[in-house]
């Protein structure tokens, strides 16, 4: 499609059309059927929600001007929980907006939103799919006449549970930690979250991993907690071996205060330092006793992170391991650029080059040390401190917008 076109510039672009040109593309793009269709709106403040509530329980809405539809309830309800994309620069509330809803595990990043859906009658609509425009299921749809329509909300969760009160407790029992529900419970009603219930969310993360058919992967400790997965990084034209460590993510919850009780605790930092260990364990014992030919880089970042969580003798492993954990050592990085001065086979900008190439050697395996050092629990605490102020100054600028 050229730039110009006008469907292509709608869909591609977002630039409206008007309604000539909506009538003009009608005759040739319209619905073969009678199509269900929905409209997923979003309303950033509690008086746009309210005002358009109004409309549309008045009867009143239609689309007057070309409005995009989908075929897809679930399309339309992500454009309802949250705008799907956005320039930072642009639009800093959106930006805003889904920083608070990343920070607070909500379902809806904005006030609230509603989903309509509507039947396009046959031969009325512009039905995106029949082109070759379409990025999903889109009908264009405008009619100066009222239609027949019903609306349901998305509430966000802060809502539901104002409107219908649960017992928290009781909800992740019986709903599990990935229900988003719980989710959101467990990062903003912390102090609601009895003991009991605590141990079942750190019961929940140590609970054995899949592993993965297309990954080369395998457990590597006894009660199945710990994966490593291994790859070969041959975009990255080196002959080496990439072994990543994986275990479910506590540290998040861990941090954001889910966990008070003491035994939760004790029982936590146990399964972590056991994790460590065998980590620690499986990485020496392929160090001495492996037989690869390529040189191996462990990725020891997800391990590091646990680190000050547990004991000094699983700290002191996760240093000794440190020095294992890199395919190339310091030394031959600077032998090869000592190497450069004697290379009579290249030019200056050749050996310029690959100086500016082996810089970046280094660099990266000063990072990779610095990364796979476990850090102090002061230094954890000032960041969960920095974390906390920012989530905090987030949802009270959000609160000033819903309620504008």
């Amino acid at each position: 499609m050229e730039d110009n076109d006008l469907l292509y510039n709608h869909v591609r672009k977002e630039e409206l059309l008007t309604l000539g040109a909506y009538r003009l593309l009608t005759e040739e793009l319209a619905c073969l059927r009678d199509t269900t269709a929905y409209r997923g709106l979003s309303f950033r403040t509690k008086r746009e929600y309210e005002d358009f509530i109004q409309l549309l329980d008045s009867g009143e809405y239609h689309p007057a001007v070309p409005e995009s539809f989908s075929t897809s309830l679930v399309t339309a309800e992500s454009f309802a929980k949250n705008k799907k994309s956005f320039f930072f620069f642009n639009d800093n509330i959106i930006a805003l907006e889904n920083s608070y809803k990343n920070l607070t595990y909500e379902n809806i990043s904005v006030y609230a939103g509603v989903v309509i859906e509507i039947v396009i009658p046959q031969g009325e609509g512009v039905d995106v799919n029949r082109s070759d425009c379409g990025v999903e299921d889109e009908i264009i749809f405008s009619t100066p006449d009222k239609i027949n329509y019903t609306y349901k909300i998305i509430d966000s969760f802060e809502t539901q549970l104002k409107k219908n009160p649960i017992d928290i407790n009781q909800y992740i029992l019986k709903n599990d930690i990935k229900d988003p529900l719980s989710k959101y419970i467990m990062f903003n009603m912390q102090e609601q979250i009895n003991p009991a219930t605590q141990m079942f969310i750190a019961t929940s993360f140590f609970k054995p991993l899949p592993l993965v058919k297309h990954i080369n992967n395998y457990h590597i400790d006894n009660d199945k907690n710990l994966v490593a997965s291994e790859h070969n990084p041959s975009f990255l034209n080196t002959d080496r071996i990439d072994i990543k460590f994986h275990f479910n993510n506590i540290i998040s919850p861990y941090q954001s205060g889910v966990f008070t009780d003491p035994n939760v605790i004790k029982f936590i930092k146990d399964k972590l330092n056991n994790i460590v260990l065998e980590a620690c364990e499986f990485i020496e014992s392929e160090y001495h006793y492996g037989d690869r030919e390529e040189k191996i880089y462990y990725d020891m970042s997800n391990i590091s992170n646990i680190g000050y969580l547990c004991s000094e003798y699983a700290q002191n492993r996760i240093l000794e391991c440190n020095f294992m954990c890199t395919p190339q050592t310091y030394n031959e990085i600077n032998e090869d650029i000592r190497a450069l001065n004697g290379r009579e086979d290249l030019t200056s900008d050749e050996k310029n080059n690959i100086f500016r190439n082996k810089t970046e050697d280094i660099k990266n395996f000063l990072l990779n040390r610095i990364n796979s050092l476990p850090k102090k629990e002061e230094t954890v605490a000032l960041q969960i401190e920095e974390e906390n102020n920012k989530k905090n100054d987030i949802i009270i600028k959000i609160k000033k917008i819903r309620n504008s």
